[in-house]
């Protein structure tokens, strides 16, 4: 088996399930087959959720009186479950508990006091980034907000999706939509 191969089998086992992986044993290859395919559009929604469709993806999730089903229903769903996915996976690295600082950077907006004394719940999803430079760049405008995070664990960092992006300079951390935040 070559070396690409051994590494997309073991991409596709950490996006698998226990049970797809049982069956896999078994010799139920579809089962597998049918994991790695969700893997890699799962990947191809978070590379598509780094460019401008980005914000074909929120504005819908963030517009409350919207009365008509999202018109990307199924990239949404792709795109938060690859996020859970990749979050899990980073649970394993050996840097998963260091602290780190994530920028969030937001042009014309003015936050309300209760987001900045509680923080608050976005129901889409959340870009961050390890780059403060970054973050003021997308906050550039006469009304932003420029969040700071401190991020302690995997538990709190988003899913790197740096090698991912069409950005990777960008150093971006994606979060799921409904994820609390306390900046």
């Amino acid at each position: 088996m070559s070396s690409h191969a051994t590494a997309r089998t073991r991409t596709a086992s950490a996006w698998s399930t226990p049970c797809t992986r049982r069956r896999a044993r078994a010799g139920d290859s579809s089962r597998m087959d049918c994991a790695a395919t969700v893997m890699r559009t799962g990947l191809c929604s978070q590379r598509l959720y780094s460019m401008a469709p980005y914000k074909s993806i929120n504005t819908p999730l963030r517009d409350t009186a919207r009365a008509t089903p999202h018109g990307l229903a199924v990239t949404v769903m792709l795109v938060q479950g690859a996020v859970k996915k990749l979050r899990a996976v980073g649970a394993t690295a050996a840097d998963s508990n260091v602290e780190m600082v994530l920028w969030r950077g937001m042009a014309g907006v003015q936050p309300q006091q209760e987001f900045l004394s509680q923080g608050g719940t976005d129901v889409a999803p959340i870009s961050t980034t390890t780059e403060l430079k970054v973050a003021v760049r997308y906050s550039s405008s006469t009304s932003s907000v420029l969040l700071r995070l401190r991020a302690k664990s995997f538990m709190s960092h988003g899913a790197d999706i740096s090698y991912l992006s069409a950005f990777p300079a960008e150093r971006e951390f994606l979060y799921h939509g409904t994820h609390h935040s306390r900046f």
